[in-house]
């Protein structure tokens, strides 16, 4: 039987103080049908599809591969996997669009002082968590897209 899991790959960086920094470069899902998870990640969620298969925001953030694997993903207590999370500038609005699309999604809610959280899981089970940086009822009044999810993507993890 195949581990179902994650691996992350981490690249190595130096800042300008010559001091060994870390950022995540990659992540690696093993799925049992990574087609549907690229469309599900470029046409639900809006990243970008890459020739090597990998979905990303682009720029320097993280890239998302999918691996061919025979079972579906089954979350265990010790798993190292946790989520994937995408700032989003309205959670609301990306809560809508996305339940709008059919797509289960937990209601909006305050954790703490650390932001405004919403989750739900792909088709495989992975999770993954959307986030509001401004505490419920305390967003600015911005200009948002809203085409783009939750008004316009800000960063993924």
């Amino acid at each position: 039987m195949k581990v179902h899991r994650r691996v992350v790959y981490v690249r190595c960086l130096n800042n300008v103080a010559n001091q060994l920094t870390a950022k995540v470069d990659s992540l690696l899902l093993r799925v049992c049908d990574p087609q549907a998870q690229r469309q599900f990640y470029r046409d639900v969620l809006g990243l970008t599809e890459f020739k090597d298969g990998s979905v990303g925001y682009g720029g320097a953030e993280v890239r998302i591969h999918f691996l061919q694997a025979e079972q579906r993903y089954n979350p265990q207590p010790n798993d190292v996997y946790w989520k994937i999370a995408i700032a989003v500038p309205d959670i609301e609005l990306a809560w809508r669009q996305l339940t709008d699309k059919g797509i289960v999604v937990g209601v909006p809610r305050q954790l703490r002082d650390v932001g405004y959280l919403a989750r739900f899981s792909d088709s495989e089970g992975f999770v993954i968590e959307l986030i509001e940086h401004w505490l419920e009822g305390n967003r600015p009044v911005q200009s948002l897209d809203s085409a783009l999810i939750g008004g316009g993507r800000l960063s993924t993890l």
